[in-house]
């Protein structure tokens, strides 16, 4: 006698095999986008926090960025200059991102009315990251700063300049 799954096993199976399937004709975004809807917060008040947390943030990246290229010199002394700037970057900065600036800013929360807009905020970050780590140039910093044009656009017109990625945010080879 054949038995079968229950349907919710079933479905949480086929659930976890189609999320590791994918086509490689665009970016989907891995990481969680989400945010909680606050009604107390104040559009004003989640700009105010945003940018004040970016700018704090942002230079904690670069940190974070420059101690991991410097380790390099000495762990990896066979890397050119550009070798350890690219490994640098793909490595350290982009990584840095999530935790000091995704992250932080998914804990403010949203405005009521407001969460598809921040989550669609953080996902094009989210997807500019990955296309950097998947390969798109980033030996230089335009590359960089076209890896987050997108992005960039959304936070200046979401009212958030200072999560911008700036060039002030962007680490020196």
């Amino acid at each position: 006698m054949t038995r079968l799954l229950p349907p919710a096993v079933a479905f949480i199976a086929a659930a976890a095999i189609l999320a590791g399937c994918g086509g490689d004709s665009g970016f989907a975004v891995q990481g969680d986008t989400t945010v909680t809807p606050r009604a107390s917060l104040t559009k004003a008040e989640f700009i105010r926090r945003a940018d004040n947390l970016c700018m704090r943030n942002w230079h904690l990246v670069v940190a974070d960025f420059l101690e991991y290229r410097d380790g390099l010199r000495t762990s990896e002394p066979q890397l050119t200059a550009e070798q350890r700037l690219v490994k640098a970057i793909r490595s350290a900065y982009f990584e840095a991102i999530d935790p000091r600036i995704v992250t932080e800013l998914q804990a403010i929360g949203a405005p009521a009315g407001e969460a598809k807009a921040v989550e669609e905020l953080i996902g094009s970050m989210q997807e500019a990251i990955e296309r950097g780590e998947r390969g798109e140039p980033v030996t230089t910093r335009p590359g960089v700063m076209a890896l987050f044009a997108g992005y960039n656009r959304k936070a200046e017109r979401y009212g958030i300049p200072q999560c911008r990625m700036s060039r002030l945010a962007l680490p020196r080879g």
